[in-house]
C-alpha cells in the first residue's frame, strides 16, 4: 500500500511544515528506471502519495482525478528524498494540490493534481 491511512510500504512518514507537509525517505535501488536512476514512474507515486497525505492531514480521503508531472532533472538512487505537498485551491469536494521532489535543496520533479472526494462520502473536516 503507497498512501492508505495505514502503514505504508515506501515507509513515508509526513510531518507538518507550516501549512504544508514534508517527508524525507531514502530512494531504494529497486525503484530505479536507468541504471542508477529513479524510474519516472515511482518519481509520480511519491508526489502522488505526497498530496494524498496532505489531504489525510485533514481526514480527508480523495482520488486522484488529475495529475500532472513536470520531471527538471534525473533523481539518483542514492540520495535522500525530500517530498513537500501544499492546497493551491479547494472547491467542495475538489482539491487541487502541488508537490516537489527535492534532492539536496535542487527541485528535480515537480507535479499539480486534482483530487474528488469519494463518491458517496463527505469526510472533509475543516
Amino acid at each position: 500500500m503507497v498512501c492508505g491511512n495505514g502503514i505504508d510500504s515506501l515507509k513515508l512518514r509526513f510531518s507538518e511544515d507550516g501549512k504544508d507537509v514534508a517527508a524525507k525517505v531514502h530512494a531504494d535501488d529497486l525503484w530505479q528506471g536507468y541504471s542508477g536512476i529513479l524510474h519516472g514512474g515511482m518519481i509520480c507515486t511519491l508526489l502522488d502519495a505526497a498530496m494524498t497525505h496532505y489531504l489525510f492531514r485533514y481526514g480527508i480521503e480523495a482520488m486522484t482525478v488529475d495529475l500532472n508531472v513536470r520531471f527538471k532533472q534525473a533523481v539518483p538512487c542514492t540520495e535522500i528524498l525530500e517530498l513537500r505537498a501544499k492546497s493551491v485551491q479547494s472547491k467542495h469536494r475538489l482539491f487541487q494540490l502541488c508537490a516537489e521532489l527535492c534532492v539536496s535543496n535542487q527541485i528535480c520533479a515537480q507535479a499539480t493534481g486534482k483530487f474528488l472526494v469519494n463518491p458517496g462520502r463527505s469526510d472533509r473536516k475543516d
